[in-house]
């Protein structure tokens, strides 16, 4: 049986390349976890385009809309997987999303930003095998 996970990261910066940034890392990380045999939903994936769209309009998402996703998400979802990329201890959404789990007694994993980035930060270099070595509770 499939476990269903949701994948945290920072997101929000005033640069836009770094959110981009950050999008690209989850989108490798899904990769990784669902080669790994998990189902993964992501709101900075998932929600990343429109709110491209809506900061060239002048608009941008409100603090109420991103913690109704997270609820609605968290109740779906199995355990919430951390993703450690620079920022993650200082983001307030990541923060709100482990509480949220903790106090929905789902499990929630730490993923080293080194599973976004080949072994020895070696362009084309395998990545280890098992997604495991990265996870840490």
């Amino acid at each position: 049986m499939f476990s269903l996970l949701y994948l945290s990261s920072p997101y929000s910066s005033p640069n836009a390349s770094i959110r981009a940034e950050r999008v690209q890392q989850c989108q490798i990380a899904m990769a990784r976890l669902m080669a790994s045999g998990h189902l993964v939903v992501c709101p900075v994936v998932m929600n990343h385009e429109a709110v491209a769209h809506l900061t060239r309009q002048g608009g941008e998402l409100s603090k109420a809309y991103w913690i109704a996703i997270e609820s609605a998400l968290a109740t779906a979802c199995d355990e919430l997987s951390v993703l450690q990329l620079p920022g993650w201890q200082e983001s307030r959404g990541v923060a709100r999303e482990i509480t949220l789990f903790e106090k929905l007694g789902k499990p929630v994993k730490f993923i080293s930003a080194d599973f976004v980035d080949p072994v020895g930060g070696v362009l084309g270099a395998e990545f280890p095998k098992s997604v495991h070595q990265y996870t840490s509770k």
